[in-house]
């Protein structure tokens, strides 16, 4: 009798085993890739370009090799115009860059909040601080840049996004601040 009674609950054991592996095997999937904060030391520099006085845009881009090599390809893309590069290779040190452009003042400044990884995109949150009407600044040409090592990188397609809070002083010493907005992205490929 007691074969019987094991044969007759074999099936619905064996239905709610299935159902409960399936149950966690679908929520595995259909869960979203975490997003992780990266510990990162930017390197700000405010003078990369050594005393370029020409215009230049805002970049964010992502170059290769050491702080060096990183300044080296910003001046060639700001001053000798060379295309920024899209492509990488594994074996490459790889750097986020956050470049304001070029003011012919002081007191433009860029500070790293923070950088996350999401997969394969990269949000980058920085903030701005610009000087205001008014406000005396030292009369220098200056680059404000970020430089975000990242590190080798695994082959795949790549996203980085950058997000700016912007800050700007007046004479009076009161701050504006102009809440978090995406200001620029960019993809790029690794090999």
């Amino acid at each position: 009798m007691n074969n019987i009674n094991d044969g007759r609950r074999a099936p619905g054991i064996l239905l709610i085993v299935t159902v409960s592996v399936l149950a966690v095997f679908s929520g595995c999937l259909s869960q979203s890739p975490t997003i992780h904060k990266l510990e990162v030391n930017p390197i700000i520099d405010y003078y990369p370009l050594e005393g370029y006085a020409g215009k230049s845009d805002e970049l964010f881009l992502v170059l290769k090799g050491s702080t060096q090599d990183v300044k080296t390809g910003l001046s060639d893309i700001v001053i000798k115009k060379v295309a920024i590069p899209s492509a990488f290779s594994v074996d490459d040190e790889l750097n986020i860059v956050v470049f304001r452009g070029v003011f012919n003042t002081g007191g433009y400044g860029i500070r790293i909040e923070r950088v996350e990884r999401n997969g394969n995109e990269f949000a980058v949150y920085a903030t701005y601080t610009d000087p205001g009407e008014g406000l005396m600044a030292t009369q220098a040409f200056t680059h404000p840049t970020a430089i975000i090592p990242v590190g080798k990188l695994e082959n795949g397609d790549y996203k980085a996004t950058l997000k700016v809070t912007w800050i700007v002083e007046n004479k009076e010493g009161n701050k504006v601040i102009e809440t978090e907005k995406e200001m620029r992205n960019f993809e790029f490929k690794v090999k």
